[in-house]
């Protein structure tokens, strides 16, 4: 296999890209993930179907959750973590079965 020298004008060019995508990557302000996840999102993260985490929520079961207003539901990330550590994940799932 040969390798073949890169014209010098296609060899500045190609530093000039990297500098300056250099300089994006740096400069550039990353969104923070917020630990609050939709009930959607919430379900994924455990396994579950939206419904179920839903049918939880109306028996006053399942992972805590917070409301924002009258509709806006939230589960925190360490909260679904505590309910999946206490076993009552596992429970809600043979009773969901």
């Amino acid at each position: 296999m040969t390798t073949q020298r890169l014209d010098p004008q296609w060899s500045a060019l190609a530093d000039l890209v990297a500098a300056r995508v250099a300089e994006q990557i740096a400069s550039a302000t990353l969104k923070p993930v917020s630990p609050w996840l939709l009930p959607k999102d919430a379900a994924a993260y455990l396994g579950l179907r939206t419904i179920s985490l839903e049918k939880m929520r109306a028996r006053g079961e399942g992972p805590k959750w917070s409301k924002l207003g009258h509709r806006i539901v939230r589960y925190h990330v360490r909260e679904l973590d505590r309910w999946i550590e206490s076993g009552a994940a596992a429970r809600s799932d043979a009773a969901e079965a």
